[in-house]
């Protein structure tokens, strides 16, 4: 199953920036729920951004190493 992927950093970079989207969506939906008003990356350019990349970054980093363990 795990062989079928040529390209599993590419995957898991996309994967990323997935779970980024969602984590912004869901801290935007639960902050004012919770705390009554708006907190978080929506409330902040630069954190949604960086939100993003990191995400990206982290997916880059695990789809590599995982393409060293699929060898």
């Amino acid at each position: 199953m795990f062989k079928q992927i040529k390209h599993p950093a590419v995957v898991l970079a996309s994967s990323g920036v997935v779970y980024a989207f969602g984590a912004i969506i869901l801290s935007g939906i639960l902050s004012p729920i919770l705390t009554g008003h708006l907190q978080g990356p929506l409330t902040n350019p630069f954190a949604f951004i960086a939100i993003i990349i990191v995400n990206i970054i982290w997916g880059g980093i695990v789809g590599f190493l995982a393409k060293l363990f699929i060898r």
